[in-house]
């Protein structure tokens, strides 16, 4: 990581002693249908410079992960050599997210805000930074994505949402088409680039699919 790329911003993240007292620090994409994790995380949040933070493993960033679908397809996001990071490129993802930064301001319909919540307003300032969206969602978190076994995972944890949207597929697009592409899937086109998607996805693809209602 650069240094000097991130010197302007100021994210947030939980120390990792206190995620592991509370649980939070599971491998993989686990349920929190009770939302029992998600006040103490909100509650927790601690603000800190991000170039410092993306080599400190005792330190968290909380990266919110929204995957978005109707009842018989999931939004999958396929990201160009164009974007900023590397080891994302060509990438499959099912998830819109990214940091959470300070005194950031959301595009999100009133209706949808929780102003005193920073949680809830980064994952609103991520997902309306990458998509437009011609409908209001529904919005439901779901649980936490957590990979320790590479250096990339071991500085971040995945608070993951779901999106949905119940009229017209074409009003979701993606807003930064030279960096991403994204496109409607329905089930079986999702398992058969499996391998393809980025390591989150992959870790929160099969639950996913459990939210969609192809019978509706």
């Amino acid at each position: 990581m650069s240094p000097a790329r991130y010197a302007d911003e100021t994210i947030a993240y939980v120390p990792r002693d206190e995620l592991k007292a509370l649980g939070a620090l599971e491998h993989g994409f686990w349920t929190d249908a009770q939302a029992r994790l998600y006040a103490e995380l909100a509650g927790r949040l601690r603000w800190g410079a991000r170039a410092p933070l993306e080599e400190d493993p005792t330190r968290k960033q909380l990266i919110p992960y929204v995957v978005v679908h109707n009842d018989t397809h999931i939004f999958r996001l396929r990201r160009l050599p164009t974007q900023g990071e590397a080891r994302l490129h060509d990438k499959l993802s099912v998830g819109v997210g990214g940091h959470i930064a300070r005194d950031k301001k959301s595009d999100a319909p009133p209706e949808l805000r929780r102003p005193d919540d920073a949680l809830w307003t980064g994952m609103l300032v991520e997902l309306y930074e990458e998509l437009f969206i011609d409908h209001p969602l529904t919005l439901t978190y779901r649980g936490l994505i957590n990979d320790d076994t590479n250096e990339v995972g071991q500085v971040h944890l995945g608070v993951v949402f779901s999106a949905y949207h119940a009229t017209d597929p074409a009003q979701i697009r993606v807003r930064e088409t030279d960096k991403m592409v994204g496109e409607w899937v329905d089930p079986a086109e999702l398992q058969a680039k499996m391998d393809a998607l980025e390591s989150w996805s992959q870790l929160v693809a099969h639950e996913a699919l459990t939210w969609l209602n192809p019978a509706l």
